[in-house]
């Protein structure tokens, strides 16, 4: 846990868009908030997050779990997800992902069907029967997303794979497509990152990135307190979400008006507003921009090291079953 202000790390602006964090070895997922500051030390432009740890998750889970009103035929089929690194990290400004469809995901061999000894479930059965005539087409099929969400548990952060039962095309009213969304909660895990302790300030302390490492240096250190309220916009983005049982997703889904999800921001100051900044000055490490013909960004390499996206992957996929 850290006070606020913290010990600042700044980076170059032309590494906002490619960062990356390699953990150490054997280190669980984590997170990094990424924030582009200007030079005076303000917040300039949409967050970002960064998930490192692995390149691949693999979730699974029974298709019972997901759709609803399966026939007889799919009810004991078992089912795994495939999310690449890339497909689990929300867009700028954003802590979820975009629905994606089950079809969609199976026809990419990213969902896959086994039956309960272990074979594979035909493909032409399954397809069937998300072809089907329907009366009620918005419960028919299932779609999933990622999101970065507030971990009760631990007061931190946690990664969710969450889904609906219905097509990804029926999911574009503005409350089933924001990051404030109902779902139902297939699997959640925490995710480390670095938090503010909450006395002034909560949430995951982020990394800054600056066109002037020098003058934001300068601002943040003559005044702390400048960029304490752009920080909460950006937290009040990570929410406690509202989980359905697939049964009361189904009867939301079947209402139509797709009501405003009840999420909760995780992340609340405890002092207020604040009028004085507080007295602790913060400390900055300032790593240099990244050399266009490197592949390493040289940095305090007994701290952390950042890598590009070809050496950050291995070969190891974290298996997750329901």
């Amino acid at each position: 846990m850290a006070q606020f202000p913290p010990d600042w790390e700044l980076f170059a602006e032309e590494d906002y868009a490619s960062f990356h964090r390699a953990p150490p070895n054997n280190e669980e997922p984590g997170m990094n908030l990424l924030v582009p500051v200007n030079r005076a030390g303000r917040a300039s432009g949409p967050f970002r997050i960064n998930i490192f740890g692995q390149p691949f998750f693999s979730v699974r889970f029974a298709l019972k779990q997901v759709m609803h009103n399966l026939p007889p035929a799919l009810v004991d089929v078992q089912a795994e997800l495939l999310s690449s690194l890339d497909e689990i990290t929300p867009p700028p400004n954003s802590t979820t992902t975009v629905w994606d469809d089950a079809e969609d995901k199976y026809k990419k061999r990213s969902l896959i069907l086994t039956k309960p000894d272990g074979t594979a479930f035909p493909e032409g059965e399954f397809l069937s029967y998300l072809r089907s005539p329907s009366s009620d087409k918005s419960c028919l099929g299932a779609s999933f997303r990622w999101a970065v969400a507030g971990c009760p548990a631990t007061a931190g952060v946690q990664l969710e794979l969450q889904s609906l039962p219905s097509q990804a095309r029926f999911l574009s009213k503005p409350n089933l497509r924001g990051d404030n969304a109902v779902s139902v909660l297939l699997r959640a895990f925490v995710l480390n990152s670095d938090l503010f302790d909450g006395s002034t300030h909560a949430g995951p302390v982020p990394l800054l990135f600056s066109p002037d490492l020098t003058a934001t240096s300068a601002a943040l250190t003559a005044d702390p307190y400048t960029i304490h309220a752009d920080l909460g916009l950006v937290f009040n983005h990570f929410i406690h979400m509202e989980h359905l049982t697939l049964a009361d997703a189904v009867a939301y889904l079947q209402r139509g008006k797709a009501r405003k999800a009840t999420g909760s921001a995780a992340f609340s100051t405890a002092s207020g507003s604040g009028s004085a900044p507080p007295s602790k000055r913060g400390r900055f490490s300032q790593l240099p921009a990244r050399d266009a013909g490197n592949t390493c960004i040289p940095c305090l390499v007994s701290k952390i090291i950042w890598l590009s996206p070809q050496l950050l992957f291995t070969h190891r996929i974290y298996s997750f079953v329901l």
